[in-house]
């Protein structure tokens, strides 16, 4: 068969001509320009201390949600629903199926926190059916935080969400207990090795001590051998007790005594391994650790003055905002009186000769009794033009003491 392609290609094509110009590119329309600002940053941070263009957002609501971000931000607005209003009472108005929900569209989602609706859909699905996404880290365990259902809300179908109690309760317990614990992100993999900076100590522990193991159906009886063969001290221990077992080893602590004080001593090992690194001069840390667990260690000088500077700059900067927005309400209160009194001076200047003299007449018998009492000052006459002004228009008058 003919390969007429080839054939095509070989047969000669015309030149272009001279006198033809090359066919314009489509050019992408260009962005506008955004005008020039009329605000100057003086104006920014006036309006930044002032705004209240924000919402009550947690890290931990992240974690929570497999440190997917925009499911934890949907996880901190759901939380903020669920949260009694400043009169103690509940914000959920809608009651189904034994439970109360919030029940909200795509719209509202996205005016309250930011959220589009693929987002959304992604966040709530994240959050409802853990079980979906790709397998976490074993700290993060998979569970279901809310409930996701569809029903009627003003004739139309509308997504419904609510907060399942227990397991977000010990979904939040077990973040908290890493944040204390490692502050930071201590990752465990299959092996049992941790993520510790270069340069300091890598721990490599058995996987049948500190690692559950999975038993197939094929290797039961071997699995069963090898289980009274092991102690109770080297029994599976859960990731929270695993993380505290690694911090104390990685302290210098012996592995033996490690597993034994996270499970007699395990709150105090947490308070010490929070107050180690402000204690000065330390020699052996690990002997310092595992030595009278029973005797709780008191807060170090140290951290009790880091705590009260830090309470201090926070006292500040409430302070500083405060008087920032004091300042900010006292300028607009400015600006809002002098147009008034430039609307008052036009109106005055507008009014007929015979209520105009009238109004003199009111406002010269004032300031006759203002000098009287020797409190007259400067622009006095004016200003008690537009205080008889503001009584008849029943508007609030002015002291004038103060002009």
């Amino acid at each position: 068969m003919p390969n007429y392609k080839r054939a095509l290609k070989l047969v000669p094509q015309p030149a272009p001509s001279a006198t033809s110009k090359p066919r314009p590119k489509a050019r992408a329309p260009k962005a506008p320009k955004l005008p020039p600002p009329t605000i100057t940053k003086e104006d920014f941070l006036r309006w930044e201390t002032a705004t209240e263009d924000t919402i009550d957002f947690k890290k931990i609501y992240v974690d929570m949600a497999g440190g997917d971000l925009p499911a934890g931000v949907a996880l901190s607005q759901i939380v903020y629903w669920h949260l009694p209003s400043k009169k103690g009472d509940s914000k959920m108005r809608v009651s189904k199926a034994g439970h109360e929900w919030i029940a909200k569209r795509r719209a509202e989602w996205w005016t309250e926190c930011r959220l589009k609706e693929k987002r959304l859909d992604r966040a709530l699905v994240i959050l409802s059916k853990r079980s979906l996404k790709a397998k976490a880290h074993p700290s993060q365990p998979s569970v279901d935080l809310i409930e996701k259902r569809s029903f009627k809300f003003n004739g139309e179908p509308t997504v419904h969400v609510r907060i399942k109690w227990p397991e977000f309760l010990a979904s939040l317990q077990h973040h908290l207990s890493l944040l204390a614990l490692t502050e930071g992100n201590l990752e465990i993999d299959e092996k049992g090795k941790t993520n510790l900076p270069i340069g300091k100590k890598r721990i490599h522990l058995l996987r049948n001590k500190l690692i559950p193991q999975k038993v197939n159906s094929t290797n039961k009886d071997s699995a069963s051998k090898n289980t009274k063969k092991t102690t109770t001290s080297q029994a599976s221990l859960d990731v929270v007790d695993q993380e505290l077992t690694l911090r104390l080893i990685e302290a210098g602590v012996a592995p033996y005594r490690a597993k034994q004080l996270t499970a007699d001593h395990a709150p105090e090992m947490l308070r010490r391994l929070q107050f180690l690194p402000h204690i000065p001069n330390v020699q052996n840390a690990g002997g310092l650790l595992a030595a009278r667990p029973s005797d709780p260690w008191s807060e170090p000088t140290s951290l009790k003055k880091a705590g009260a500077a830090k309470r201090q700059a926070t006292k500040r900067q409430a302070d500083e905002a405060a008087a920032a927005k004091k300042k900010l309400d006292a300028e607009n209160a400015r600006i809002a009186e002098e147009q008034q009194n430039d609307q008052l001076d036009a109106w005055i200047k507008n009014l007929p000769a015979d209520e105009f003299e009238e109004l003199e007449k009111e406002a010269t018998d004032k300031l006759k009794r203002l000098a009287h009492a020797g409190v007259v000052g400067a622009g006095a006459l004016a200003a008690a033009r537009r205080n008889v002004a503001r009584k008849w228009l029943n508007l609030p008058t002015e002291d004038l003491n103060d002009d």
